[in-house]
């Protein structure tokens, strides 16, 4: 046992000073003609970086995992760090979140959805997988993990949907707000909301065939025949579904060559005026244009109904007090009327007259709410 006299000492040879580097930094080469004898190696414990430990304990999720896929910092753009995904951009870049947008819409427009996980369009982690090595390939400002890019989409999806209920409810306070408010309190609740409804907000998809297919039949199948039945009628090859024109026409119309497209500024598309697009599908960003139409022109016109029965109200108000104030004008009237007939008959004065006449009135009201009663 010639190894128990390096116990407790530092022998001769050994070098503490450099800590076992992280998994994604390989280790530098030794230098000099130290070396470790090999009766030691079983017994020295590897030393661990304690800033790595402190990053795996407080979870982050810049620093945790996929060691081999992401590079180390070679030119300093590459930062490990986890700012906001807003705020990260150096300068003459793009934040995280603009780079994030820019792959969603890409990618749907390539009729891939991975953020809602719909049919044949890929799910959740093979987008975040692909977004981080776009995010890579792009020199992003800060390295996001998988796992962290599924957890900002997450997100990002749970305030879409909650803004979405907000503006669903028919009693929600939205009824009474403006567009621009409306607009404002969406973007409060998620922001950039307008854009990822294009993202998560997916068309139900066209079966131009149903009903004609045999039970069991493959949905790529049934793509195929309605492509080859859109060809044969000139109607051009279709893209998911969608036909769309020959190439020619298509470079000529954008909104018809790239039927996935939605703009964010607000503009849209319009209804094709070629006869020989007559009873085609429309395309996606003319139908979700027409119903963010549809739903705007529905809340203008309960705004205006409210309004109207607003002042409906305040007139019915106003009559209803003008019709008050002329029935105590002639009750006052018969009253005095009944006073000066008092003060003639029994000739008395006027003031006396007037208290009679009122007790007259007073008796004559009881009876009649006693016969009310009965």
């Amino acid at each position: 046992m010639a190894h128990h006299h390096f116990v407790g000492i530092n022998p001769a040879g050994l070098s503490f000073s450099h800590p076992t580097p992280p998994a994604d930094h390989p280790a530098p080469p030794s230098s000099g003609s130290i070396h470790t004898p090999a009766n030691f190696a079983s017994i020295q414990e590897p030393i661990t970086d304690p800033s790595a430990v402190a990053a795996r304990r407080r979870g982050r999720p810049s620093t945790r995992g996929e060691a081999g896929v992401t590079p180390p910092p070679e030119i300093g753009w590459w930062e490990d760090r986890a700012p906001s995904w807003h705020k990260d951009a150096m300068q003459g870049g793009k934040s995280s979140m603009e780079l994030l947008m820019e792959w969603s819409e890409e990618m749907k427009n390539q009729g891939h959805y991975y953020w809602m996980g719909v049919r044949d369009g890929g799910n959740l982690h093979q987008g975040a997988s692909r977004f981080r090595d776009y995010l890579y390939a792009q020199h992003g400002p800060i390295r996001r993990s998988s796992k962290a890019i599924r957890n900002k989409v997450e997100n990002i999806k749970q305030k879409f949907f909650e803004a979405q209920e907000w503006l669903k409810d028919p009693n929600g306070d939205h009824t009474t707000m403006t567009i621009p408010d409306v607009e404002k309190k969406l973007n409060k609740i998620c922001r950039n909301y307008r854009f990822w409804e294009t993202i998560f907000v997916e068309l139900p998809p066209v079966d131009h065939e149903a009903g004609q297919n045999a039970e069991g039949s493959s949905s790529n199948q049934t793509l195929q025949s309605a492509s080859q039945t859109a060809v044969r009628q000139g109607n051009g090859p279709l893209i998911r579904g969608i036909p769309v024109p020959e190439m020619g026409q298509a470079a000529a119309d954008d909104a018809q060559r790239n039927v996935r497209r939605r703009l964010n500024d607000g503009s849209s598309a319009t209804i094709p005026s070629d006869s020989s697009l007559v009873g085609r599908v429309l395309p996606a960003s003319y139908l979700e244009r027409t119903r963010e139409e549809r739903d705007r022109e529905k809340h203008e016109l309960a705004k205006k109904q409210q309004a109207l029965n607003r002042e409906q109200y305040e007139l019915e108000q106003k009559k209803d007090e003008r019709d008050q104030k002329r029935f105590e004008w002639e009750q006052t009237k018969h009253l005095v009327e009944t006073a000066l007939k008092i003060r003639e008959l029994d000739i008395i004065p006027l003031e006396a007259a007037m208290i009679k006449a009122r007790a007259l009135y007073g008796q004559a009201r009881e009876e009649d709410q006693a016969e009310a009663t009965l």
